[in-house]
């Protein structure tokens, strides 16, 4: 275990911070399995309860307002009317005219309800009291490839988010900027300028405090600031050799994935606003904002590599294994985007061109599961020590469900349950006969995110990491690169090569 207690802070480590007190007390916290894992804590959430819910009762703004990360029973009456009964539960009313000058709301303001079905009144916040489990992540420090006195550029792991919502106003321990920001133990925090998904690794940008991480962004997001944003992805299938470009727009979806466009009608594509037609009531036509914006991607093969079938975890014994499929081959190729980048943009339109990025299971049909699984590990198994669960046992309280769970110890014999002699050893029998758990920790797509060129501040930037990801090093290895071209500059030399080919420029798909 290892103790992390701020200086000077006279509070037990588990006392929630006032409202608006910043960032959340620094947490315990152990590493087991190439995991990090943050020692369970009590925290009071705050909410603000919006205007469009005076009125309504209870109930209906904690449904719709208090969502906790990895906590699916936090709904619903019976959950609701457990957490009001035990006073974990507190409300306070006309906190605008109260407190017109703002700061924390005195303890002596809050109440508890007497019932889920009274009546949201104006102004309104919400003090809800949890004992906060914050999901594992690899345990791997993000390396610093840049820095100056504004901007910090790092090679974030794989695995582990940008920046984490584990409840309402509360970021957690178990994201890069915190565990970016514990490592420093700079005075001025750092803060992110953009962000890279959890699953994908490689250069990201941030900076030094937040009034400068804030200038930054609204620099960047001005035409021309950013000059060039290049990514290394292993594509399944092979793409032809010189490759495309797919010009669609993009918006995100109702399932939280990102929704190409598909109509042949000119749209985003010719740089409109894409609106679709639809019938009011009267009869009368009318055009409607559908929420597509313009996105390019180019994507270039720089590599054919035999494919390779992962197992989608590393735990319990399980080895990678080849397919038994010779004639199946995989492209690891690099993909820059040439209009802004927009959420999830590479991975919706490589799948949507029938190249999906490997381990992508959100726009995969042929990965099993909702999540991406590869290099993933069962966040449930101790060590040999029995950590985890000794962590477990002295933070337990008795009104948190997650506390109940114990956690599994390692086999290390490599046995196995009598139920599991007659499986085929399959990602779906595994899962099914209980060896896999349903979600694993630190798992990542095969995605990196190569090369950020911007300017800012009348300076031109362009950061590229250090080393190729595991992913790309083993591609480029079967693909019969020599070890000392496995790098990041021979790939980026490679890419501009091919780039700039006459063959590459006559082909274009804009569908």
């Amino acid at each position: 275990m290892a103790p992390r207690g701020g200086a000077g802070d006279e509070r037990e480590p588990d006392a929630a911070p006032d409202a608006d007190a910043g960032p959340p007390f620094e947490r315990e916290y152990v590493l087991v399995n190439g995991l990090r894992h943050v020692a369970p804590y009590v925290h009071d959430f705050h909410i603000r309860v919006g205007a469009s819910r005076e009125g309504g009762s209870l109930l209906e703004a904690l449904d719709a307002h208090v969502k906790f990360q990895g906590c699916k029973d936090a709904s619903g009456r019976q959950f609701w009317q457990s957490e009001l009964a035990d006073g974990r539960v507190r409300t306070c009313a006309d906190v605008l005219r109260r407190l017109p000058t703002g700061g924390p709301i005195p303890e002596r303001w809050w109440r508890t309800p007497q019932s889920l079905d009274e009546l949201i009144q104006k102004d309104t916040r919400l003090l809800i009291t949890r004992h906060v489990h914050e999901p594992p992540v690899r345990s791997t420090i993000p390396c610093v490839l840049f820095e100056n006195e504004t901007l910090v550029a790092v090679d974030k792991p794989a695995g582990v988010p940008t920046l984490a919502g584990i409840g309402p106003g509360l970021s957690g321990e178990n994201c890069c900027v915190a565990i970016l920001n514990r490592a420093r133990e700079e005075p001025e925090p750092l803060f992110a300028v953009n962000r890279v998904d959890q699953p994908v690794s490689g250069v990201w940008l941030l900076a030094k405090g937040s009034k400068a991480s804030a200038k930054a962004r609204a620099a960047l997001v001005r035409p021309g600031a950013e000059k060039r944003k290049t990514y290394l992805a292993l594509l399944r299938g092979r793409v032809r050799d010189e490759g495309f470009v797919v010009n669609r727009p993009l918006r995100v979806g109702e399932d939280g994935r990102a929704e190409v466009e598909v109509s042949t009608e000119k749209s985003c594509s010719g740089h409109e606003p894409s609106r679709a037609l639809v019938d009011d009531e009267d009869g009368t036509t009318k055009t409607e904002d559908c929420g597509f914006k313009p996105a390019e991607t180019r994507v270039v093969p720089v590599a054919y590599v035999p494919r390779r079938e992962e197992a989608r975890a590393s735990f319990n014994g399980l080895e990678k294994k080849k397919s038994e499929s010779t004639e199946d081959v995989d492209t690891l190729a690099v993909a820059s985007l040439t209009l802004a980048g927009r959420f999830h943009q590479i991975r919706a339109h490589c799948a949507f061109a029938g190249h999906p990025v490997a381990g992508d299971a959100a726009y995969d049909d042929t990965v099993p599961g909702s999540m991406p699984r590869w290099g993933g590990v069962d966040p449930r198994v101790d060590d040999e020590e029995g950590t985890l669960e000794n962590m477990r046992l002295a933070r337990r309280v008795a009104w948190c469900a997650e506390c109940r769970r114990p956690f599994r110890k390692p086999r290390l014999d490599g046995s196995r349950d009598e139920t599991d002699e007659t499986d085929d050893g399959s990602y779906e029998q595994l899962v099914y006969k209980k060896r896999l758990p349903e979600k694993v920790a630190g798992a990542y797509i095969c995605l990196h995110a190569l090369e950020y060129a911007f300017e800012h501040k009348s300076n031109a930037y362009a950061v590229s990491t250090h080393d190729l990801p595991p992913f790309a090093d083993e591609a480029l290895r079967d693909a019969g690169w020599p070890k000392e071209k496995r790098t990041p500059e021979a790939v980026l030399h490679a890419f501009r090569e091919k780039k700039e080919s006459e063959g590459f420029h006559r082909r274009r798909d804009d569908a």
